[in-house]
């Protein structure tokens, strides 16, 4: 049973964003990321049939297991995240959970709409309301300023150039109004930051190879890259 097994008549829309439609995505190791728009909020009997059906899709495919990202949100919710409506989300790393929406959430639903494949319902045009780019920025802003500590969680390589490009796309996204994959931020930031392009250079390699000290934290060269990026990004 799939999405609209589970959900039926109350599922409006669903939507494939993420590397896969802003480029760079990569089958090996790229997340899948899905938008569900609903009409209502999902009760508990469809929360337990989406967490059965999530756990059978990693069973049948497991080479996806833990890469496959949905966002399931009533429309009013996506339209206006800020009101603080919740979201249903399964993502890499956690299991399927309720959380509440706020206005950093404008930064997805802004390329869900302009950018999204439209796998069921209308497109995403028609169906969510319109973001302007000042909103996408300032919702960037939002995310970057709640970074905090999260990237002491991160660990080896890959967690190292996940930091590393993220920094890259969102000054990328306050400069520019738009969105890149990390890796096209990568690129785009090593020719308007050239004294880090070798640090980004490696970041952009890490994704891809074997990594050979996975529980290794940030080291300091990342720590005070990203540092600097976010004061850029925050003091604009």
């Amino acid at each position: 049973m799939g999405i609209r097994g589970v959900l039926g008549q109350k599922l409006l829309g669903l939507y494939l964003w993420g590397s896969y439609v802003v480029g760079d995505f990569d089958p090996r190791i790229s997340d899948l990321d899905l938008v569900a728009a609903l009409s209502d909020d999902v009760d508990a009997q469809e929360l337990d049939g989406l967490a059965a059906m999530h756990a059978a899709l990693a069973r049948r495919w497991p080479a996806w297991n833990n890469r496959i990202e949905v966002r399931y949100a009533r429309l009013a919710t996506l339209d206006r995240p800020a009101d603080g409506g919740e979201i249903v989300s399964i993502s890499p790393g956690e299991e399927l959970n309720r959380r509440v929406s706020d206005s950093r959430w404008s930064v997805d639903w802004f390329v869900v709409r302009d950018l999204g494949r439209t796998l069921f319902g209308p497109p995403a045009t028609e169906l969510l309301a319109p973001i302007t780019r000042e909103r996408f920025v300032a919702s960037v802003r939002e995310n970057v300023a709640s970074w905090g500590d999260w990237m002491n969680g991160l660990r080896g390589r890959r967690g190292q150039a996940y930091m590393i490009l993220l920094a890259c796309r969102a000054l990328r996204s306050v400069t520019r109004g738009d969105q890149l994959s990390k890796p096209a931020a990568g690129r785009w930031a090593q020719t308007v930051l050239p004294e880090w392009a070798s640090l980004i250079e490696r970041a952009i390699a890490w994704r891809t190879v074997e990594d050979p000290e996975p529980r290794q934290a940030p080291d300091a060269e990342t720590r005070r890259f990203v540092a600097e990026l976010r004061r850029r990004i925050l003091a604009d």
